[in-house]
Protein backbone atom coordinates (compact mmCIF):
# COMPACT_ATOMS: atom_id res chain seq x y z
CA UNK A 1 0.00 0.00 0.00
CA UNK A 2 1.30 3.43 -0.87
CA UNK A 3 2.26 5.65 2.05
CA UNK A 4 1.56 8.73 -0.14
CA UNK A 5 -1.51 10.92 -0.35
CA UNK A 6 -2.04 13.59 -3.01
CA UNK A 7 -4.69 16.20 -3.42
CA UNK A 8 -5.75 19.59 -4.69
CA UNK A 9 -7.49 22.17 -2.58
CA UNK A 10 -9.42 24.63 -4.74
CA UNK A 11 -12.95 25.92 -5.25
CA UNK A 12 -14.95 25.07 -2.15
CA UNK A 13 -12.41 22.58 -0.77
CA UNK A 14 -10.96 23.91 2.47
CA UNK A 15 -9.25 20.80 3.84
CA UNK A 16 -8.59 17.12 3.28
CA UNK A 17 -8.40 14.63 6.14
CA UNK A 18 -6.89 11.15 6.02
CA UNK A 19 -6.67 8.19 8.41
CA UNK A 20 -3.21 6.58 8.47
CA UNK A 21 -1.88 3.66 10.52
CA UNK A 22 1.62 3.11 11.92
CA UNK A 23 3.20 0.99 14.61
CA UNK A 24 4.96 2.82 17.46
CA UNK A 25 8.34 4.20 16.41
CA UNK A 26 10.08 7.05 14.61
CA UNK A 27 9.05 8.01 11.07
CA UNK A 28 10.08 10.58 8.48
CA UNK A 29 7.48 12.62 6.62
CA UNK A 30 7.67 14.82 3.52
CA UNK A 31 5.17 17.48 2.47
CA UNK A 32 5.43 19.09 -0.94
CA UNK A 33 3.18 22.00 -1.93
CA UNK A 34 2.68 23.39 -5.44
CA UNK A 35 0.47 26.16 -6.79
CA UNK A 36 -0.37 29.68 -5.68
CA UNK A 37 -1.79 28.82 -2.29
CA UNK A 38 -0.36 27.74 1.03
CA UNK A 39 -1.47 24.89 3.27
CA UNK A 40 -1.12 23.94 6.90
CA UNK A 41 -0.57 20.36 8.02
CA UNK A 42 -1.53 18.71 11.30
CA UNK A 43 -0.66 15.08 12.07
CA UNK A 44 -2.11 13.53 15.24
CA UNK A 45 -2.26 10.13 16.98
CA UNK A 46 -5.41 8.81 18.62
CA UNK A 47 -5.02 7.79 22.26
CA UNK A 48 -8.05 5.66 23.23
CA UNK A 49 -9.88 6.04 26.52
CA UNK A 50 -8.87 3.58 29.22
CA UNK A 51 -10.64 0.43 30.28
CA UNK A 52 -10.22 1.53 33.90
CA UNK A 53 -12.23 4.68 33.20
CA UNK A 54 -14.77 4.03 30.40
CA UNK A 55 -15.95 7.65 30.56
CA UNK A 56 -12.74 8.66 28.79
CA UNK A 57 -13.54 8.78 25.08
CA UNK A 58 -9.95 9.23 23.96
CA UNK A 59 -8.06 12.17 22.58
CA UNK A 60 -5.91 13.25 19.62
CA UNK A 61 -2.25 13.90 20.44
CA UNK A 62 -0.37 16.26 18.09
CA UNK A 63 2.72 14.71 16.48
CA UNK A 64 3.57 17.35 13.83
CA UNK A 65 2.19 20.79 13.06
CA UNK A 66 3.38 22.65 9.97
CA UNK A 67 1.51 25.97 10.13
CA UNK A 68 2.33 27.17 6.61
CA UNK A 69 3.89 25.62 3.54
CA UNK A 70 3.83 27.30 0.15
CA UNK A 71 5.55 26.17 -3.03
CA UNK A 72 8.07 24.15 -1.08
CA UNK A 73 9.04 20.81 0.34
CA UNK A 74 9.21 20.18 4.07
CA UNK A 75 10.68 17.17 5.84
CA UNK A 76 10.36 16.24 9.49
CA UNK A 77 10.40 13.41 12.01
CA UNK A 78 7.58 12.17 14.20
CA UNK A 79 7.49 9.65 16.99
CA UNK A 80 4.38 7.52 17.10
CA UNK A 81 3.91 6.72 20.79
CA UNK A 82 3.16 3.30 22.22
CA UNK A 83 -0.44 3.66 23.37
CA UNK A 84 -2.25 1.45 25.85
CA UNK A 85 -5.94 0.86 26.36
CA UNK A 86 -5.20 -0.41 29.86
CA UNK A 87 -1.98 -1.21 31.79
CA UNK A 88 -1.83 -4.80 30.47
CA UNK A 89 -2.36 -4.19 26.74
CA UNK A 90 -0.75 -2.17 24.00
CA UNK A 91 -1.96 -1.31 20.53
CA UNK A 92 -0.15 -2.89 17.60
CA UNK A 93 -1.25 -0.20 15.09
CA UNK A 94 -1.82 3.43 16.08
CA UNK A 95 -4.44 5.45 14.20
CA UNK A 96 -3.13 8.74 12.86
CA UNK A 97 -5.14 11.66 11.50
CA UNK A 98 -3.62 13.87 8.81
CA UNK A 99 -5.36 17.17 8.07
CA UNK A 100 -4.14 19.43 5.27
CA UNK A 101 -5.94 22.78 5.15
CA UNK A 102 -5.84 25.61 2.65
CA UNK A 103 -4.76 28.90 4.24
CA UNK A 104 -5.80 31.44 1.58
CA UNK A 105 -9.37 30.61 0.52
CA UNK A 106 -8.99 32.11 -2.97
CA UNK A 107 -5.75 30.40 -3.97
CA UNK A 108 -5.52 26.76 -5.01
CA UNK A 109 -2.78 24.45 -3.81
CA UNK A 110 -1.68 20.95 -4.75
CA UNK A 111 0.02 18.79 -2.14
CA UNK A 112 1.76 15.46 -1.81
CA UNK A 113 2.35 13.94 1.63
CA UNK A 114 4.58 10.93 2.28
CA UNK A 115 4.94 9.08 5.58
CA UNK A 116 7.76 6.55 5.68
CA UNK A 117 6.36 3.04 6.28
CA UNK A 118 9.27 2.20 8.60
CA UNK A 119 10.70 -1.24 9.29
CA UNK A 120 7.36 -2.81 10.22
CA UNK A 121 6.34 -3.81 6.71
CA UNK A 122 3.34 -2.51 4.82
CA UNK A 123 0.77 -0.52 6.78
CA UNK A 124 -2.94 -0.39 6.01
CA UNK A 125 -3.67 1.98 3.11
CA UNK A 126 -4.43 5.64 3.91
CA UNK A 127 -8.14 6.42 3.87
CA UNK A 128 -9.65 9.78 3.04
CA UNK A 129 -12.23 10.69 5.67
Amino acid sequence: MSPRVRGTLDGHDRADTYALWRKPGQYRYDLEVRGEGAVSMLLEAFAPGGAENPSLAGEWLPLANQPSARGSATTGLIIVPELRVDPTSKLEWVRLRLRISRIAPTQSAEYEFYLDPGDHGPAPAPQRT
